[in-house]
């Protein structure tokens, strides 16, 4: 390869094409050695359409784990590949090729790191922000260090998990008669079926997309399939009666099956679920979206689409602990459904256990972990050598032995021929001296390529994962994975990256998608046992989320931090120039009760804690209080752009509401908008606010003004985190013919279905809206309702709107441009309402409430 030309020819060739990618086999050299060329063939086997999920988008498997960053970071890496010297050594960072260093000839040809970010930007939307900007990629496991072997990679782990599920629960491995429940048919999931039978059992594998069902039809690893809930059941049913194993299909939402299953009292002896719910973007579907639907749902309004899943997967986990309390073994195959259930509010989600801790850690104690190997000839009879020559090696190992019997006969292979087995301590080396004298006897025909998997004894600190539940409370220290890494590299391996892909701090996974802190489990280590209390760990921007929420621990304690901020002096209102006063506490704490503020110091001062208490780590940081907005108009649809030039030309606010503007112009199309649409606007308002400070909201409804509009738009904020206020008099709609005609409906149809939602009701006091007396019986009633009453009013002309906020004891008076002189002279503090400084004297601030709709008071 001495010319340019050829070179880029060879290139082209190999990846060119991403839709029929094929690595090269037989003994002829592309590369200038085997050691460049294995690494090269495996790139390209990843990338076969017999393997990848979606080769035209370089993604391999798990939604959006990918070989490489772009098409041309992959030419790229080919194009190196293919001249690398003996004495190079490639570095690839997240799927794009940064430099060649040379090295010697003992050296890795390839290093490889993936997804890596610095702990506190370890978050799913830093992450997607680099992503997009082209500096990282998703590099999953498997796929982003070039060792992905199709679903046969999982099959074995899944087998033996079957297994030693059965023979702790059953007493043997033989799972015949035996029922299974699970969920995701993908890359990792769809191993499951074939897993199943190869143990004798039955399952029924709950799957959304129709193209994955058909897939694992046509490589043999599921047996029937349907779209019939109930001739599933059936043949499920049938199977097990006869003692047969069988896989079925079912194509439907494991949001909505499982639960369903569930409330019908259908027992199953196993239960679980490889949803690629770890990416609840890209890897799981929202109930009651097809896959096409939720494709342009996560295009269109990721945000929405989020929301959306998490509600699915809190759904489906609470199906899961119904079959728990039913009796059924439930657990976890690590793919973080427990962990997303939980932000998303299931708080007893981690009641089943991880599959690890379960199942197969009694195997990582004695060494036995996957050990995988392909064949770079292509030829499958170099596989079938090695499956004779390890039967001969390990007879005694029943497992083992039984699937090196069906697995020829059984797994289908996907791109280059390989196979994957769980060997032990010491089997390994055995199995590697034995390979290399077939390859040098030449019975295997061209040298063959031996990867390690992420589930392996010392590879990994996943605490929801690999290291969940460990005795010494060491699942997050990832001291191991590291040293293994540098093992690694001394003995000529490559690669070091984050279990799935996502973006990774240390290979630490104690974190949900969004940075948010690990299950409560960690915080009751301290009630038996040995009694210690875990040290604190780091806190991040999700922290500051969580110490104010409703699901908060009972007592937390940020501790050693930096700086504590916070408006200065006891005397409240704060008026001029004290609003910029500031109290700032150097190494400080703040103890949190119950989701308050309990107590704020200094660290010196801090004695002792009696009892459970979660702790977080605040050094480096420094905290003050969020910021509250107590008016906003975050519910409505479309846009009133035309108005601008109006307005710039002197057009009042009366003439363009008589022409049909302002208000009424968002009225149409926040009543054209669903309820999903109008909680997305929320939701979106909410990011734009919680970026500049602010942590909670009121929010108001008004643009829809008719019945179930507004009862939307109310339930919309509410469950996009904000506090819900009636604004039923904001106009009066174009269906009406007077203000008194719409109070009549509004009051008679919309405020008893309103106050089961809203905290409270507002009027627009203002010429062309509502006047005094229309506002004063609209509050009156509401008031009577047992909402709270805020009024906003005398922006442009003045109605009078301060006497009547006090008179009615109004929680705010808003606006009030065009107030005069002896209406502001008045008080406006309202009688009875709590002052500033009477709050601050409990030294407890109230916590941001729920998103929930609350019990309806029975006063003002």
């Amino acid at each position: 390869m001495t010319a340019i030309g050829t070179l880029e020819q060879t290139v082209e060739s190999l990846c060119g094409d991403l839709s029929s990618i094929r690595a090269p086999r037989g003994t002829e050299l592309n590369a200038r050695s085997w050691s460049t060329e294995a690494p090269l063939r495996m790139l390209l086997n990843n990338l076969d359409p017999e393997v990848a999920e979606r080769p035209e988008e370089l993604v391999v498997y798990g939604g959006s784990g990918k070989a490489a960053r772009n098409h041309d970071a992959l030419r790229a890496i080919v194009r190196t590949l293919l001249t690398l010297g003996e004495d190079e050594t490639l570095l690839v960072q997240s799927g794009k090729p940064v430099g060649v260093l040379r090295t010697h000839p003992g050296s890795p040809r390839v290093l490889i790191a993936n997804s890596l970010l610095v702990p506190r930007w370890a978050t799913w939307d830093e992450f997607r922000r680099l992503e997009a900007e082209g500096l990282t990629m998703f590099g999953q496991m498997t796929a982003g260090s070039w060792i992905y072997i199709g679903t046969q990679g999982i099959l074995q782990g899944t087998y033996q998990t079957f297994a030693a599920a059965g023979e702790q629960h059953f007493g043997t491995a033989d799972l015949s008669g035996r029922t299974i429940l699970t969920a995701g048919l993908g890359g990792m999931g769809g191993a499951q079926p074939l897993a199943a039978t190869l143990a004798g059992g039955v399952i029924l594998c709950v799957e959304v997309d129709p193209a994955r069902i058909e897939r694992r039809h046509e490589t043999g690893y599921l047996d029937r399939s349907t779209d019939s809930l109930d001739e599933a059941l059936g043949l499920v049913r049938d199977a097990a009666r006869e003692g047969r194993g069988l896989s079925v299909g079912l194509l439907g939402n494991a949001a909505e099956i499982v639960p369903e299953l569930a409330a019908r009292g259908e027992h199953f002896d196993l239960v679980t679920d490889q949803t690629a719910a770890h990416d609840p973007l890209e890897g799981y579907v929202p109930a009651g979206l097809s896959v096409g639907a939720a494709a342009e749902l996560r295009s269109s309004d990721p945000d929405a689409y989020l929301r959306r899943a998490r509600e699915s997967i809190a759904r489906h986990v609470e199906g899961l602990l119904e079959f728990v309390r039913a009796g059924s073994y439930v657990f976890d195959y690590g793919n973080n459904l427990r962990g997303e259930a939980y932000e998303a509010g299931v708080t007893d989600a981690f009641t089943y256990p991880g599959f690890v801790p379960a199942y197969i850690r009694p195997l990582f104690c004695r060494g036995i972990g996957p050990f995988r190997w392909v064949a770079l000839s292509g030829a499958e009879e170099d596989i079938a050598a090695i499956d004779a020559r390890l039967k001969e090696l390990f007879p005694d190992d029943a497992l083992l032995q039984r699937w090196l019997e069906l697995a020829p006969e059984r797994v289908h292979f996907q791109g280059l021929p390989a196979r994957i087995c769980w060997l032990g301590l010491g089997d390994r080396a055995r199995a590697g001296f034995a390979i290399n004298e077939l390859v040098r006897a030449g019975t295997v025909k061209a040298p063959v390529v031996i990867g390690r998997d992420h589930l392996d004894a010392g590879s990994v600190a996943s605490p929801y994962r690999e290291t969940e539940a460990m005795k010494d409370g060491s699942d997050a220290i990832a001291d191991w994975p590291i040293l293994n890494a540098l093992v690694n590299v001394a003995g000529r391996s490559r690669g070091r990256h984050r279990r799935d892909g996502r973006p990774s701090a240390a290979r630490a996974d104690d974190r949900s998608r969004d940075g948010g802190p690990a299950p409560p489990r960690r915080r009751l280590r301290g009630r038996g046992g040995s009694g210690r209390r875990p040290g604190p760990r780091a806190a991040d921007a999700s922290d500051a989320r969580r110490v104010s929420s409703t699901d908060a621990p009972s007592r937390l304690l940020v501790r050693d931090l930096g700086q504590v901020v916070t408006p200065a002096g006891s005397e409240a209102p704060l008026r001029g120039a004290d609003l910029g006063r500031v109290d700032v506490v150097e190494d400080a704490y703040v103890l949190c009760e119950d989701g308050r503020i309990a107590d704020v110091g200094r660290m010196p001062d801090l004695g002792p804690l009696a009892g459970d208490v979660e702790e977080l780590d605040g050094r480096g940081l420094c905290a003050l209080p969020g910021l509250v907005d107590c008016h906003t108009h975050a519910c409505f649809a479309g846009d009133r752009v035309e108005e601008f030039a109006l307005r710039s030309s002197g057009a009042s606010y009366e003439e363009l509401h008589a022409a049909g503007g302002g208000i009424l112009s968002t009225v149409a199309a926040t009543r054209a908008a669903d309820e999903d649409e109008l909680r997305s606007a929320v939701e979106r308002h909410r990011a734009w606010m919680a970026r500049a400070g602010t942590t909670t909201f009121e929010a108001k409804s008004g643009y829809g003004l008719d019945r179930d509009t507004e009862l939307a738009s109310l339930r919309a904020i509410a469950n996009a985190g904000g506090i819900p206020t009636w604004l039923g008099a904001h106009a009066v709609p174009p269906e009406f013919d007077d203000a008194d005609a719409y109070l009549d409906f509004a009051l008679a149809e919309v405020l008893p279905a309103a106050a089961q939602i809203a905290e409270a009701a507002d009027v627009f006091l203002e010429r062309g809206a509502f006047d005094v007396t229309q506002a004063r019986r609209y509050l009156s009633a509401c008031a009577d309702a047992g909402l709270a009453v805020r009024l906003h009013g005398d922006q442009f002309t003045e109605q009078g709107a301060v006497p009547l906020a006090i008179e009615l004891r109004a929680r705010s008076i808003d606006h009030l441009e065009a107030t005069g002189p002896q209406s502001r002279s008045r008080r406006t503090s309202t009688p009875g309402a709590p002052s500033a400084r009477a709050c601050r004297s409990s030294r407890r601030s109230p916590a941001r409430r729920s998103a929930s709709p609350r019990p309806r008071r029975s006063g003002p």
